[in-house]
């Protein structure tokens, strides 16, 4: 049980992972206090969470509701893998009622040895139903060993071209 994030907190936030009682299913319930009268604080919000896992498939539902209903959050998603293949799909709905935004997004990645390829793409829809973000991107990551990764990677948004993005480098882990 986790309570807060540190002594002298001003979250009340208390966080439980209940204790598994089927194989490779994980479940999480949240619980945080009014914060209104903080920075950046809210309401009073409820949360609860399922993970589960068995050979190459793992899937995810998240729930999280503010307790005056002003806002809620809701994620699902999987993904399946299979000899170096992995296949990811997501949705996430954010927002009050009425005023949800709504994420979906797709990815694929390869691995071969040391070489990594990536493909994704995501959606965003506002509450009108209305595509504000079309995103694509393609990456390649490629171990050196003893910590350093080359990687190249670029992004591109059919909707604002101002969201592009290209970048290559050098990771360095020690």
């Amino acid at each position: 049980v986790a309570i807060g994030n540190s002594l002298g907190a001003d979250d009340a936030a208390i966080g439980w992972t209940l204790p598994s009682f089927v194989e490779g299913l994980s479940v999480y319930v949240s619980h945080s206090a009014d914060q209104e009268d903080t920075v950046g604080g809210g309401p009073a919000g409820t949360g609860i969470a399922f993970e589960y896992g068995a050979g190459p498939v793992e899937v995810a539902y998240g729930a999280n509701e503010a307790d005056d209903d002003t806002a809620a959050e809701t994620y699902v998603g999987g993904t399946v893998t299979f000899s170096g293949l992995a296949l990811s799909l997501e949705q996430l709905e954010t927002g009050a009622s009425g005023a949800e935004v709504t994420e979906r997004a797709m990815a694929v990645t390869y691995t071969m040895g040391d070489l990594k390829l990536a493909y994704a793409t995501e959606e965003t829809d506002n509450a009108a139903g209305t595509t504000t973000a079309d995103t694509q991107f393609i990456g390649v990551k490629y171990s050196l060993g003893g910590g350093v990764t080359l990687f190249a990677e670029t992004s591109s948004d059919d909707i604002s071209s101002a969201n592009d993005v290209s970048a290559a480098g050098v990771t360095v882990a020690f």
